[in-house]
């Protein structure tokens, strides 16, 4: 995937790494970049934990199947997906 090298910025957005660089808290306009995807990537990876914590708490409370139950239901499914879609073998 080919991304961008150079991203024309308004004289704002611009004026934000660049005062961050001349106050010393950066050493180049490169690395606020960096630094703020990195933070960004983040953010979603957190989100996404959340995400599986929250489906993973819901599933725990959830009724438990045992393996042959589960198996027999799928079987089930499974033909009458089959029959639905006229692949009975």
């Amino acid at each position: 995937m080919h991304v961008e090298s150079s991203v024309p910025l308004s004289d704002q957005k611009e004026r934000f790494p660049c005062n961050l660089v001349d106050h010393g808290r950066f050493s180049s306009a490169g690395l606020v970049t960096k630094i703020g995807l990195d933070f960004i990537g983040q953010g979603t990876e957190a989100a996404g934990l959340a995400a599986l914590r929250s489906l993973l708490t819901e599933r725990q409370s959830a009724e438990f199947l045992s393996g042959p139950v589960m198996q027999s239901r799928i079987s089930a499914m499974m033909t009458k997906k089959r029959h639905s879609s006229n692949l009975d073998i």
